[in-house]
């Protein structure tokens, strides 16, 4: 990497080798890094983490996906869910295919292009609580 490079991880922790990085961000051979996720999760790092020394370092919490827009997108999805469910159209083994557009949502309404709850032997039986 070029010493005017910055790591960025926001995926998962132990992605990024830290003790390597704190080596390359003292040795001054890459600029700096932005991390949202460590090898110790879920809490931050300890303090004292050799990382938290470099003044071109920025940490946050694991939270850089946490928008207000991703958390009305959860929401949105969260009662979608729960309103298939009661509708009978809910795989509880399935993901939606793609998100809604502005019109509304592109599988409409269902999961993996449409099949009904319970058509795919998944884990729940369709039909009323009870029944069979």
């Amino acid at each position: 990497m070029k010493p005017t490079a910055f790591v960025v991880d926001t995926a998962r922790g132990g992605v990024v080798a830290e003790d390597a990085l704190a080596d390359a961000l003292e040795g001054r051979r890459i600029g700096g890094a932005g991390l949202d996720v460590f090898e110790s999760e879920p809490a931050p790092p300890r303090p004292g983490h050799p990382l938290l020394a470099f003044d071109n370092v920025i940490v946050s919490p694991h939270c850089a996906g946490v928008t207000i827009e991703s958390s009305m997108r959860m929401a949105e999805y969260a009662v979608r869910n729960v309103l298939d469910c009661f509708d009978g159209r809910l795989d509880p083994g399935g993901r939606r295919e793609s998100a809604p557009d502005a019109a509304g949502d592109a599988t409409g309404g269902r999961v993996n292009g449409g099949e009904r709850y319970g058509e795919r032997g998944g884990v729940f039986a369709a039909g009323p609580a009870g029944a069979g």
